[in-house]
């Protein structure tokens, strides 16, 4: 199963919700596909989601840095970084494999 995972959207909430029907408050967990992810906006608790043992996937957003990284038996994270590319005039988005435990950013 493929996950498609956009951020900073900037304030553009109504076009979001109008394309996947619902938001959810922040944090949210869930399950999905036998694997336990969490969505945040908040960078600064990320690390401690990541080495928490609770999560395969932590997804977070705020910052226009796409990234991803993979602690060491640990979580999966992801940055999508920006999909509207107003900050770094890049713009991004991650897939994330859950079969194969990857993600990339596009």
């Amino acid at each position: 199963m493929k996950l498609g995972i956009i951020a900073d959207t900037h304030d553009d909430l109504e076009a979001i919700e109008k394309a996947v029907g619902e938001l959810y408050e922040d944090p949210h967990d869930f399950e999905l596909a036998r694997k336990k992810l969490i969505v945040t906006h908040k960078p600064k608790i990320v690390e401690a989601l990541a080495v928490s043992g609770a999560y395969d996937v932590v997804i977070y957003g705020h910052t226009p840095k796409a990234e991803i990284e993979k602690k060491k038996d640990k979580a999966l994270m992801i940055n999508p970084g920006e999909c509207c590319g107003r900050l770094t005039r890049r713009r991004t988005v991650a897939i994330l494999d859950l079969e194969k435990d990857e993600a990339k950013i596009v």
